[in-house]
């Protein structure tokens, strides 16, 4: 049994999964002990996806003793059940869209848990998060953190980057546009066309932007508006979501500046393709991706580069690494909520992950 302590990932999803891989290949490295993750499913279809989590050293819980034995007969075999193991667990990573209503029908009455994590879908879990974005404003009370969505991560890494020299507050506005993925490629259904989502989170327009602005109100908590916008359309694909950006800022910088605060920024890859399949099959094949995922924050299309004459507009289009983007937060906000003084520097385990180029 290893020593350290014990994180428990919940579901084996498009975020679950990579997750757990991603925990049990660094588990020594960042002193953790037993990762467990909890499938509340039995599907016969799913077994070897759990077969390989479970021979990477994961250990599998299940919701009771009915289940375990469905479980037992696809050749899987729980070590426990989900109510007994979350109450003996350090953290909690939630990777479901039950987030919510799991905090409130137990998450609130497991004590001795240290914290609990949960993803973009559940808005008001607790404190959004996103790494290195706004880590300055995690407290001590913060026991509850939400991981923001990938586009979310996506348009605050890019405002971090180009408003690096003077903060944040240096933004004049941001306008953006996100072209979504219609589904996973694991998933069996699509649509024919491109749909535009509605304006459903005014004054920000899209919940990725509503989302960024939680997220820099937890560092400038006397300003209550933040000046960004985002429309959110849906595009025929199953590869990544894309993502456009147009920038004023109140300081003028020039193209070369503007690529190097980009260029400083370890969590940007940069990359020349001009296709979303170009960037996806690259990162399926590289040893530094998880399971196919890019774990830096975004990846920014040279090409699009463009300043304005008197260097206070700045406009680019990058590819969002959906589904792996958001992973390095619900690692740093585990180590954060096991230990905040040394969450740093294990998190520089995480650095061999990152892409420089694409």
């Amino acid at each position: 049994m290893p020593k350290g302590k014990k994180v428990l990932i919940v579901g084996t999803g498009t975020i679950g999964e990579p997750l757990i891989h991603l925990f049990t290949k660094e588990r020594k490295e960042i002193g953790l002990g037993e990762i467990f993750f909890y499938k509340r499913s039995p599907l016969e279809e799913e077994a070897d996806k759990v077969k390989d989590m479970t021979e990477a050293g994961a250990l599998l819980i299940v919701e009771n003793k009915e289940k375990e034995k469905k479980f037992l007969e696809l050749g899987l075999y729980p070590v426990g059940t989900f109510p007994k193991i979350a109450k003996s667990v350090d953290v909690i990573v939630d990777c479901t869209p039950e987030g919510n209503k799991l905090k409130e029908k137990f998450y609130n009455s497991l004590p001795k848990v240290k914290g609990f994590i949960a993803q973009g879908s559940e808005k008001d879990f607790g404190k959004p998060y996103a790494w290195t974005i706004n880590d300055s404003a995690l407290t001590p009370e913060n026991r509850f953190i939400q991981i923001v969505s990938c586009n979310t991560h996506q348009m605050l890494c890019v405002i971090k980057s180009i408003t690096m020299a003077h903060g944040y507050l240096n933004l004049q506005y941001g306008i953006f546009t996100i072209f979504r993925r219609a589904s996973d490629i694991s998933e069996d259904k699509g649509i024919l066309g491109v749909e535009f989502e509605k304006y459903s989170h005014p004054p920000y327009g899209s919940h990725q932007a509503d989302d960024a602005a939680r997220v820099l109100r937890t560092l400038y908590k006397d300003r209550e508006f933040f000046p960004i916008s985002a429309q959110a359309l849906k595009a025929p694909t199953q590869l990544m979501h894309t993502f456009c950006f147009n920038l004023e800022l109140k300081s003028g910088i020039d193209l070369a500046e503007a690529r190097e605060r980009l260029c400083k920024n370890p969590l940007v890859a940069f990359t020349k393709f001009k296709s979303s399949n170009k960037v996806f099959a690259r990162a399926r094949d590289s040893s530094r991706s998880i399971l196919g995922r890019i774990l830096n924050q975004t990846v920014f299309c040279e090409q699009t580069l463009g300043v304005s004459d008197n260097g206070l507009r700045i406009s680019g289009g990058c590819f969002t690494p959906q589904d792996g983007n958001a992973l390095l937060s619900s690692v740093a906000a585990t180590l954060w909520l096991l230990d905040p003084k040394t969450y740093l520097e294990k998190m520089k385990v995480f650095d061999k992950f990152l892409f420089d180029k694409i």
